[in-house]
């Protein structure tokens, strides 16, 4: 008995023990918990700061261990272990998770690499705002301890209100995460720097006590603005140490041979002592010496002396708001806010979203969103055939003019989409990236200060991050067009604290063109640079917006050698340079950017050095003297002048024209062009062309030919294109003219992108050798033809020309003269002969369908008068005809017929007219060669579908006037599973819904239903028993919705094979 019931009497006790166990634990839990909670309302004092330094460290330590281990995998090209490790990452919310995002970004795998660009797009908002963007807090702590703290264990924090028991700071999520782990309590008072603006702005007193020194008006009484006057004529070398740059170029107010007259904002207390000293570091120890240094009202009353015929609008002293709120002047006129573009963007988004979608890059420091429109057809859909094109403005704040061109293009572009097709073209060709507030914190800033006064508040250029505690002089903002990564730093250029020897931007925070503590160290910067880094974009133009000057810059600003791509830029800015003169009657300079001044850590070195950007630009706006300030009767012509230009870039971007399609035709018996003679188009596939001959008739007769040219993009309209007929080496026999007012340019699909002409062919005695077409076009670029369609031009950064863009010889750069396209020899006008023009041989028809059939019927000049007309049709090879249709009238040119159902490789087709004045004589015509109509064999033939595939292409089939953004592949294995081989073979469309036709079809079939493509069967023409074919159904998506495909096999069965049912191919979404 006992020993039965020992076993479950030591199970009951380690039940118990167990439980015991647990309420320990659950006990110790709440010990600690209540402990952390302690710490929490605990003021943390001086003391106390070197003990949290080390908990944070240690935390910290233990973190970074922790995301190490994700960093290889993310760095392994072995797929399943990187998405495993990228998932982990995304799951992922603490400090320092950037780093490790970047292994993940710089994966050597482009096909990884892209995965996690896509998955980081989707996080950088959040992320960026949780390590970067302050909240507002009151701290549980010392300042003193704060201070320590912060330096200690490198919190990015700004001490804003000191005191004994609490701190008022600005420290990011995750910092306050850190701080709080380490014991640190706080209370949220504003979640941004924006919010705390807002509050301040509408009187909230607490709001008003907690202002951080760098907010307050004392701050900004701390900055003076002079007008350096400089004679250079006395220029001299610059002290040893120091080197002669001056600045940021932009604020040269005025040069001539004898002066420069410099605008200098910097720090002083107004003394003379303190004047005196900046004269000496600023400019007499970099050699230069000064012929005066006026306030803005004695240079405006001197600058006659200096410059005769200038003047200069010295404007108001006085200062503006409190920083940050909007001057009601403003709000009254027309320059653009942060909030009224926000606003107008998020209305036009709302009022389009097919074409136009509202975009967050992600915060700027105080908060803000670094916003803008991407604009494109099917908006939401990123198309990697298309071009990315990026427009900011801007990075500096004062110039304000810089926000209002890239706002007037978004309308332009989306209001003119629906009835402007020069518009449409552009958005159904590109992806248009407009942000127009670079820098959203310093515009804010700045237009607190009227638009007429110079002062501090106007003329601020950074944004608005306070720069403490970087081991220099304390101060506020970097300049974004001096932090980008590339050449931020010269060699010889030391870093802080030395000062003397910057060169194309500054080490010293308190500098207007203060480059920043590292590169990229800003989140506006950050921002920009992570959509155009994006691997999944394809950049091929940017234009940054600035004032003032009047230039068009291009790279490079750090030195004086020239890019690659030199030629395509400079001819690029000469070109918008003469485009905005024709428009604004202003003249904007074009020259490379170092020629102004030297940068470094510019947009445009960066977009062209590191993204490999082919063509960046920076434009200069007006004025091209004397100010930053642009009275607001000026913006509607710096828009439309600057439209001028931006336009023609857009165009360049979306790549040279072809000739698409051409059709000809001849008249018929009542004098209409409506006898077709000749038809061929281009069809697009991923970065290649295949050529469709639709129709060739075989032979044109003597008389008028007109001829359409339809060209892929619109085109230049004030010439018309250069386009003749020739044989043999000679292409310009025959010069195509404009006869009728019915032709010349005409719209197709956009205006512009139809010409219409026509020639007079004569008799002769050449009856053998083929008509040649000649076309020669420019567009508005100007760009020429790609003579040579077959392979998609592209730019590569560093070619410095169009790849792929061939002349008539296949010489690649600058396209040329198309001579692809080759029409039928003439015939003799006295000649009794009927010609068939379909079929003409070597079709393939499903027996039971419909076709056209069409012929040609002998000239007036024979003195043939035709009477009544049949068809009959050989399956034999032309032994034998049997009656097919009959019954038709004398002038009929084309009819449609039904194939029979049979089967047979071998049929022609014969027209015979009666003559009408005796009925006993008759002219006949036969097809050149034999020609399959098909039975359906699909009980001895499978269909298996193997893969499928989006992809975004534009299309255009000028055979239905359809045309599409995305074409969809469906790749098939066809198998004669039977015993009797199957000549000719090809699959039939039995249905295909929503509209979407087949792009790979034979010519002369239907788009969509009966539609007909051919099967590749081997040398032979056979499809063997167990062979089989490898076939891709391209087709054109007209609605990306769920649609089916089903088909059957046809062909010439050896022996009779049973009919099936349509093997559905396709039922599901396009993806």
């Amino acid at each position: 008995m006992l020993k039965r019931r020992l076993p479950q009497a030591i199970k009951s006790n380690a039940r118990l023990a167990a439980a015991m166990l647990s309420m320990i634990i659950v006990l110790c839990a709440l010990c600690v918990l209540n402990s952390v909670s302690a710490n929490r309302v605990q003021v943390i004092r001086a003391a106390d700061a070197d003990a949290a330094v080390q908990l944070i460290k240690s935390r910290d330590s233990a973190r970074k261990s922790k995301q190490q281990k994700l960093t290889e995998p993310l760095r392994s090209t072995r797929a399943a272990a990187f998405r495993t490790a990228l998932n982990a990452l995304i799951r992922l919310n603490e400090q320092g998770i950037s780093e490790v995002w970047q292994a993940a970004l710089e994966n050597p795998s482009p096909e990884l690499r892209r995965q996690a660009w896509n998955e980081y797009r989707k996080i950088w908002p959040a992320l960026a705002r949780n390590e970067s963007v302050p909240r507002v807090v009151r701290l549980s702590a010392s300042s003193d301890a704060v201070e320590r703290i912060f330096q200690g264990a490198q919190i990015d924090g700004a001490v804003w209100l000191k005191g004994e028991s609490e701190t008022v700071a600005a420290v990011p999520p995750y910092s306050l995460d850190r701080l709080r782990n380490a014991g640190v309590g706080y209370n949220v008072l504003f979640d941004s720097v924006s919010d705390w603006e807002s509050a301040r702005n509408n009187g909230d007193r607490g709001a008003l006590e907690i202002t951080p020194a760098y907010q307050t008006a004392s701050a900004r009484k701390a900055s003076r603005i002079r007008i350096a006057v400089i004679d250079l004529a006395r220029k001299t070398s610059p002290t040893q140490g120091y080197s002669d740059w001056l600045g940021d170029a932009e604020d040269i107010i005025s040069r001539n041979d004898s002066y420069l007259a410099l605008l200098d904002i910097f720090a002083s207390d107004g003394s003379t002592q303190s004047l005196a000293s900046h004269v000496q570091e600023r400019y007499t120890r970099r050699g230069y010496a000064l012929a005066g240094f006026f306030t803005a009202e004695e240079f405006a009353s001197q600058m006659g002396r200096f410059f005769p015929g200038k003047s200069f609008d010295p404007g108001s002293a006085s200062g503006g708001g409190a920083g940050g709120e909007i001057n009601p002047a403003l709000m009254n006129g027309r320059f653009h806010s942060y909030q009224s573009t926000l606003n107008e963007f998020t209305q036009l988004a709302a009022a389009r979203p097919d074409i136009a979608q509202l975009v967050n890059l992600g915060p700027s420091y105080e908060g803000r969103q670094i916003f803008g429109l991407k604009i494109s057809r099917e908006v939401a859909t990123n198309d990697p055939s298309k071009p990315d094109i990026l427009i900011t403005g801007c990075h500096h704040a004062r110039e304000w003019i810089s926000v209002e061109p890239p706002v007037y293009f978004a309308n332009k572009l989306i209001n003119g989409y629906d009835t402007d097709a020069s518009m449409r073209y552009l958005v159904d060709h590109l992806q248009v990236w407009i942000i127009p507030i670079m820098n959203p914190d310093g515009l804010n800033f700045s237009q607190s200060s009227g638009n007429n006064q110079l002062d501090a508040i106007r003329m601020w250029r950074k944004n608005r991050r306070p720069i403490m505690g970087t081991g220099c002089v304390d101060g506020t903002g970097v300049d974004l067009n001096r932090n980008y990564n590339h050449q931020w730093r010269l060699d010889g250029d030391s870093p802080c604290p030395s000062f003397n020897d910057d060169v194309g931007a500054s080490d010293d925070p308190s500098n207007e063109v203060y480059r920043g503590s590292a590169p990229n160290s800003e989140l506006e910067v950050r921002a920009i640079n992570l959509l155009t880094g994006d691997p999944n974009r394809h950049f091929r133009s940017r234009i940054d917006y600035h004032n003032f000057s009047e230039l068009i810059l291009y790279p490079w600003g750090y030195q004086y050698g020239t890019a690659d791509d030199h030629t395509t830029l400079s001819a690029l800015a000469k070109r918008m340079s003469d485009l905005v003169l024709d428009t604004g009657r202003e003249y904007y300079n074009p020259e490379q950017s170092i020629y102004l001044y030297i940068t470094t850590g510019s947009s445009i070195d960066y977009s062209y050095g590191v993204d490999h950007l082919p063509a960046p630009f920076v434009v200069e706006v007006r004025p091209n003297c004397c100010g930053f300030n642009v009275p607001e009767s000026e913006i509607a012509p710096v828009n439309e002048e600057n439209w001028a230009g931006a336009r023609m870039i857009l165009n360049w971007a979306a790549g040279p024209p072809i000739l698409r399609s051409v059709r000809a035709f001849q008249q018929t018996s009542d004098g209409a062009f409506s006898k077709l003679v000749y038809s061929a188009h281009w069809t697009d596939q991923p970065n290649a062309r295949q050529l469709i001959v639709d129709s060739r008739f075989p032979g044109l007769v003597p008389g008028r030919l007109q001829i359409q040219l339809g060209f892929s993009k619109p085109m230049d309209a004030s010439s018309s294109p250069i386009a003749s007929l020739g044989r043999g080496g000679a292409f310009d026999e025959l010069i195509f003219s404009v006869a009728d007012p019915s032709e010349g340019w005409k719209k197709s699909v956009y205006e512009n992108d139809l010409w219409i002409g026509e020639v007079s062919i004569a008799g002769d005695d050449d009856h053998s050798r083929q008509w040649r077409l000649s076309a020669a076009a420019l567009d508005a670029v100007p760009l020429k033809l790609d003579a040579k369609p077959a392979t998609a031009a592209t730019y590569t950064y560093g070619a410095n020309q169009w790849r792929f863009d061939e002349d008539a010889s296949g010489q690649d750069g600058e396209g040329g003269i198309d001579l692809n396209h080759i029409l039928s020899p003439g015939i003799r006008g006295d000649e009794l002969v009927i010609y068939v023009a379909s079929p003409r041989g070597g079709e393939r028809y499903a027996g039971g369908d419909s076709y056209t059939a069409s012929w040609s019927l002998p000239p007036a000049s024979t003195g043939f008068v035709p009477g009544p007309q049949e068809l009959l049709l050989s399956t034999d090879g032309g032994l034998t005809f049997s009656s097919l249709v009959s019954g038709l009238a004398p002038n009929a040119v084309k009819a449609t017929i039904t194939m029979p159902r049979i089967a047979t490789g071998t049929a022609r087709l014969r027209v015979s007219a009666r003559d009408a004045r005796q009925q006993s004589a008759s002219v006949l015509g036969d097809s050149e060669s034999g020609f399959t109509i098909g039975s359906n064999v699909g009980a001895g033939v499978d269909v298996t579908t193997t893969s499928s595939q989006l992809i975004e292409t534009e299309w255009s089939d000028p055979a239905s006037g359809l045309s599409g953004s995305a074409q969809f592949y469906i790749d098939l294995v066809v198998r004669n599973r039977g015993n009797a081989p199957i000549a000719n073979s090809f699959v039939r469309i039995v249905d295909l819904t929503k509209g979407n036709i087949l792009l790979s079809r034979d010519a002369n079939t239907n788009a969509g239903s009966g539609a007909i493509q051919s099967l590749n069967d081997g040398g032979d023409g056979t499809l063997s028993p167990g062979e089989t074919i490898q076939v891709r159904l391209i087709i054109g998506l007209v609605k990306r919705k769920k649609f089916v495909v089903s088909l059957n096999a046809y062909g010439v069965p050896a022996s009779p094979i049973g009919e099936s049912e349509p093997a559905v191919v396709w039922q599901a979404k396009p993806r």
